[in-house]
């Protein structure tokens, strides 16, 4: 996985993510320290499907209410 800085106050993209390195905490934590760090991550070239999405997204904490989308059916 590779962090490449915006250039701008905030923002990264991140590239060389796949799914299955993420069974890995190390790297898990590598991601959350980079959107912590830049608050905008952009992972490029990172397919997921739904429920990899909810599980990708859980990483960078709980889910919540959010007043501008609604939720997808089956999916929170």
């Amino acid at each position: 996985m590779n962090v490449h800085p915006s250039g701008a106050s905030c923002g990264a993209s991140v590239t060389g993510l796949q799914l299955s390195d993420l069974s890995d905490q190390a790297t898990i934590d590598a991601l959350r320290e980079a959107w912590l760090t830049h608050k905008i991550i952009a992972i490029h070239d990172f397919a997921l499907t739904l429920d990899e999405l909810q599980l990708v997204a859980s990483y960078f904490g709980p889910f919540g209410e959010d007043p501008f989308f609604e939720s997808l059916p089956n999916h929170p």
